[in-house]
């Protein structure tokens, strides 16, 4: 039988991990690029937004971290049979670090996840006068930060040597951990940044400015490109990473591992369903209403606001359905590959 404790803990911390990637990616190619334009008149708008994405980050490393703790202490007292509190006392846990692909996996993404905290304390007290003024104006640049950004990409990405990809020897386990690591954080990119897509256009459809409009229309056309990106990236790593773990038809209908992918990529295709509204039918919407609007015609005004909480409303539908995939992932990490069992 799986331990669900386990299964709880890993989807805890992927959730977690694609979280902070998605709201630091979110604001330095989707936020910060679309609120430029907005320029003096929006700053309590985009402090607002500004404060509220960094404790989602601060929250988001420290579940990250707390739960990779707890994950390293049950594994080893998995390997050993002994109970909980046993695995910390008896070295079982410096063991594990220490002679171990999981632990030195662990020790590697431990220094990420310090490097990241520094990062957020810089971004969020700006780290110059040049900066602060920028925040005053209404400009997200100081959390834009790319290396923040490719910090907390890293960190979800490191988590295919913790998987079954990184048991796999030889170049062509190189190649699979490699496809892993796109794969994890062209999901992480995706499924990580609809809260923060949805929080902002929560904020634009609540305020009267016809200017928020375009500044909406604007992130929306960015995350669509985005999502294409992410979308293609798991596309091609899914296709190979199932191929290795899977190996043929025969394991994927009569295992229970290939049973549960299938399930996996029942819920990946309503993800895109859902996506396929928001970019061929409300993001159009949205850029009608939004020329409509900055044209001085007021009968777009309740068009452009319905469109915003459409696409607002199933980026949260999509977050769910990401969340379920995230638990079947979590799943199929503690089960045995069909190509294994054949």
């Amino acid at each position: 039988m799986p331990d669900f404790v386990l299964i709880a803990v890993r989807f805890v911390h992927y959730a977690s991990a694609a979280s902070l990637a998605g709201a630091l990616l979110f604001h330095w190619s989707i936020a910060s690029p679309a609120l430029r334009r907005g320029g003096a008149n929006w700053a309590p708008t985009t402090l607002a937004l500004r404060n509220r994405l960094l404790a989602i980050c601060w929250g988001s490393l420290a579940v990250a971290v707390a739960s990779a703790a707890l994950w390293l202490m049950l594994l080893s007292a998995s390997i050993t049979g002994a109970p909980f509190g046993r695995a910390l006392s008896d070295g079982t846990a410096a063991t594990v670090l220490t002679r171990t692909r999981f632990g030195h996996n662990w020790l590697v993404r431990s220094a990420l996840a310090l490097l990241l905290a520094a990062a957020l304390v810089s971004l969020g007290r700006g780290r110059n006068a040049r900066e602060a003024a920028a925040v005053r104006r209404g400009d997200l640049e100081p959390l834009s930060n790319a290396s923040a950004t490719m910090l907390a990409l890293c960190f979800v990405g490191t988590l295919a040597w913790a998987g079954h990809c990184g048991a796999i020897p030889g170049v062509a386990g190189g190649a699979q951990v490699a496809a892993d690591f796109l794969h994890l954080s062209a999901a992480a990119a995706w499924f990580g940044a609809l809260l923060p897509l949805s929080m902002f256009l929560a904020a634009a459809a609540d305020t009267r400015e016809s200017a928020w409009i375009d500044i909406a229309r604007d992130a929306v056309a960015r995350f669509s490109t985005l999502g294409t990106l992410a979308v293609a990236t798991l596309v091609a790593t899914g296709a190979a990473n199932a191929w290795a773990l899977v190996g043929s038809a025969h394991g994927l209908i009569d295992t229970h591992y290939g049973r549960l992918l299938l399930l996996k990529e029942a819920l990946f295709a309503s993800m895109l369903a859902l996506a396929a509204v928001n970019r061929f039918w409300l993001a159009p919407r949205l850029a009608a209403s939004s020329a409509g609007s900055l044209s001085g015609l007021s009968d777009h005004a309740s068009a452009d606001r319905s469109s915003m909480r459409r696409l607002q409303r199933n980026s949260l539908l999509e977050a769910l359905l990401g969340s379920a995939i995230l638990a079947a992932v979590a799943v199929l990490g503690t089960m045995t590959p069909a190509a294994v069992m054949h």
